[in-house]
């Protein structure tokens, strides 16, 4: 499927926790593979963060070493854990594979995916924001690129539904741009994901009721409706506005605007847990 995309002109990518990965599979993922994403997951090995990321740097370097594009880590943040250790991470990272790693992503558990299932998980605003001062410091001294999500965690997401972007999960669905991919089936009940199995992806792209819906502002309530912005923020994260008020077309409730604001500074610093999960199920 990847080397369809790929020959049909498409930019391709894979997200993987990189277990399965060998440098057969990797020499087959050369050739059709614009970005490997492998997403570490350090919690594991807090014991010995070097060994425990060896396996993720082999992996890059064999990537590289056999003509590979573009290489990115991906790391997620949870409550009360790997933030106090996101220090040591990063200079090994950095120390073992250089300019091989073309950038490493730095998220907090999200609340939706994992997270929605289990909002305990979620870091506090204490906690991002002394990640977001522990990226900073990295910065300053390491010329590897840091898609840092850390610090841009409380503004409003653009909503992108429809605009770039799918991912195909495993059984075939495909789900709008990148955003919790993997939870919009089981999160969106009332809504029907389009499947490969049953038509094509430029049949998809053009036509699906979903994407189609979205791509417009006809959904909107207030305050998107009398919005300045409206265009461009076009309601802001669809998930977010899911899973803290259970109606998947009213405003992020991470804008400022939004009624539904106090929410987050509810859950975020009052960690008041009933918040997330309480909709969709």
């Amino acid at each position: 499927m990847i080397g369809h995309a790929y020959d049909a002109g498409l930019q391709t990518a894979i997200s993987t926790n990189g277990l399965l990965l060998d440098r057969e599979t990797l020499r087959d993922f050369v050739r059709i593979l614009d970005v490997l994403q492998i997403s570490i997951h350090p919690w594991r090995y807090e014991d010995d963060l070097r060994g425990g990321v060896r396996e993720f740097v082999d992996h890059v370097r064999a990537f590289k070493e056999l003509g590979g594009r573009k290489a990115v880590f991906n790391v997620v943040l949870y409550r009360g854990g790997l933030i106090s250790k996101l220090d040591e991470l990063l200079e090994i990272v950095a120390a073992e594979l250089g300019s091989d790693l073309d950038s490493i992503g730095i998220a907090p558990a999200n609340p939706y995916g994992h997270g929605y299932l289990s909002p305990s998980s979620i870091p506090s605003l204490e906690e991002c924001e002394r990640a977001g001062q522990i990226i900073e410091r990295f910065r300053a001294n390491w010329t590897i690129r840091v898609n840092d999500a850390v610090s841009h965690y409380f503004s409003v997401k653009q909503n992108n539904w429809g605009s770039y972007g799918v991912i195909v999960n495993p059984d075939g669905y495909v789900y709008p741009t990148i955003e919790g991919a993997d939870s919009l089936a089981y999160l969106f009940k009332e809504v029907e994901f389009d499947n490969l199995r049953e038509k094509s992806l430029a049949d998809i792209w053009l036509d699906s009721d979903v994407l189609n819906m979205f791509r417009g502002t006809e959904w909107h309530q207030e305050p998107c409706v009398s919005c300045p912005v409206r265009k461009e923020c076009r309601g802001g994260s669809r998930l977010n506005a899911y899973v803290l008020t259970g109606d998947m077309t009213r405003a992020d409730p991470f804008c400022v605007l939004s009624p539904d604001h106090e929410k987050v500074m509810r859950f975020y610093r009052d960690n008041d847990l009933t918040v997330i999960g309480a909709h969709g199920r």
